[in-house]
């Protein structure tokens, strides 16, 4: 971020999205993370927890201009 913001908000962009649980690739992953989400092991809050963390990690919340 601090040598390219541009760019790196792009790519910031990009990845934070593509955040999945490991595994999302198995047979019969989606509903297992629906067991698992409704469980309360893993869920939305979960995810958004975790971009919060980048967030913060990479000093976004105080970039300006």
């Amino acid at each position: 971020m601090e040598r390219d913001p541009n760019q790196g908000l792009v790519a910031a962009s990009k990845i934070m999205p593509a955040i999945d649980m490991p595994g999302v690739n198995m047979p019969h992953f989606r509903e297992l993370a629906d067991v698992v989400r409704r469980a309360g092991i893993y869920g939305p809050r979960d995810y958004l927890r975790i971009v919060d963390e980048l967030i913060k990690y990479w000093s976004i919340d105080t970039m300006n201009g």
